[in-house]
């Protein structure tokens, strides 16, 4: 199995929204359930300054999705980095989250400059 970690696009916004959807995955973070897919679409299609969206693809199917959110006008916080990740219920426990927070730790290190992530 090859797990592929791209920048996300507009399109994937339905399988992000059903990865969110998930109960496993909603229960792990702090966002509420039944997200609408306006709000995924909107953050794939018009991000935010200083939000990267990454997403892990096994056989063509997006299987687990990463933000990470910089803080590129806060002079206290352009170090900072906040991230949120969540991976479909079945893909969990197989590297897929392991493969994004490597591909967001080599961003955070290598290319953006943060010194710490949260």
């Amino acid at each position: 199995m090859e797990i592929e970690i791209r920048h996300a696009e507009p399109d994937d916004y339905v399988a992000v929204q059903q990865i969110y959807a998930q109960p496993g995955v909603i229960a792990g973070t702090l966002q509420i359930p039944h997200p609408p897919s306006a709000l995924h679409r909107a953050r794939l299609a018009e991000p935010r300054e200083g939000t990267i969206s990454l997403v892990a693809v096994v056989d063509g199917e997006v299987v687990g999705q990463l933000g990470l959110h910089t803080f590129p006008h806060s002079p206290r916080r352009k170090h900072v980095g906040d991230i949120g990740m969540g991976v479909r219920d079945d893909w969990q426990g197989q590297g897929v989250g392991s493969a994004l927070m490597a591909a967001m730790a080599d961003l955070a290190d290598n290319w953006l400059n943060l010194h710490r992530v949260e």
